[in-house]
């Protein structure tokens, strides 16, 4: 009866050792990727991902790439000396959207699409517009 419990107690020390071993190899201070973007598991040594993650951060990463590239992008120039800027984005289903623009003399209406090429090596991305054309407003 003894041995019998010394085994069973045994059996139970290495199936907690082993458990305890287990959870703690387990990265617990890492970044998650939720649909609200990039979130601390614990504490992660390194510094955020700079890849965007859920829909609320792709639309920011493409929305500051229309505004910075919005008079290249357009297939009508700038008149009068004026600057493209854009006054309005809406966000469509399948990477894709409408922007409104603007340069002070005259207002335009584009559909676009787009795609974020990820690089794995670098942990990088770029963004590729894949579609720009004006529509009428």
């Amino acid at each position: 009866m003894k041995n019998k419990i010394i085994s069973i107690t045994t059996a139970v020390l290495i199936v907690i050792t082993f458990v305890l071993f287990f959870a703690k190899s387990i990265n617990e201070d890492s970044w998650l990727c939720t649909g609200k973007g990039w979130i601390e598991h614990g504490r992660p040594s390194s510094s955020k991902p700079v890849i965007p993650c859920g829909i609320n951060e792709e639309h920011i990463v493409i929305e500051k790439y229309l505004n910075d590239n919005i008079s290249n992008l357009s297939p009508q120039k700038e008149v009068l000396g004026g600057k493209f800027y854009i006054t309005e984005i809406n966000w469509l289903e399948n990477a894709s959207g409408t922007v409104e623009y603007e340069d002070g003399h005259i207002a335009l209406k584009a559909v676009f699409s787009y795609e974020i090429k990820y690089d794995n090596n670098s942990m990088g991305y770029s963004i590729i517009i894949k579609d720009f054309n004006l529509i009428t407003k």
